[in-house]
């Protein structure tokens, strides 16, 4: 007879999960954008005050998702409100991509997209395992 011995640590729950790991991305893209700011208008475009501006936000995102994924009580409006500030995010890059009020280069503007892309994909599966 096969029989598991209980695990010494407890699992993280899947939207803990989800949301630390979208606040160390967001987190290190801010200390990036921030750290950067005087080089990437050279690398992609925009202006050095963007990459200020996105960075403070980033960081203030970060403060949000990291602080969902160490609730130990789901906090539902936040996490929701996260949620929503991802998605508007990706559907900001995407008309930012085909608009190109910044002036992206091309490595920007593909860079504009992925982005977008993984953020979509983070605000899917955090959507997804809220309603679990």
């Amino acid at each position: 007879m096969t029989s598991t011995a209980p695990t010494s640590t407890p699992r993280r729950s899947g939207y803990r999960r989800w949301f630390l790991i979208d606040g160390v991305v967001t987190g290190a893209n801010a200390v990036l954008y921030l750290v950067l700011n005087q080089l990437l208008p050279g690398w992609i475009g925009g202006t050095s005050a963007l990459y200020l501006t996105v960075g403070v936000f980033l960081l203030v995102v970060t403060v949000g998702l990291l602080a969902v994924a160490r609730s130990a009580r789901r906090p539902a409006g936040l996490a929701w409100l996260l949620v929503i500030i991802n998605v508007l995010w990706a559907a900001t890059s995407f008309v930012v991509a085909l608009v190109n009020p910044f002036g992206a280069n091309g490595f920007g503007t593909v860079w504009t997209v992925l982005q977008g892309v993984i953020v979509l994909a983070f605000g899917i599966v955090q959507a997804r395992s809220l309603r679990v």
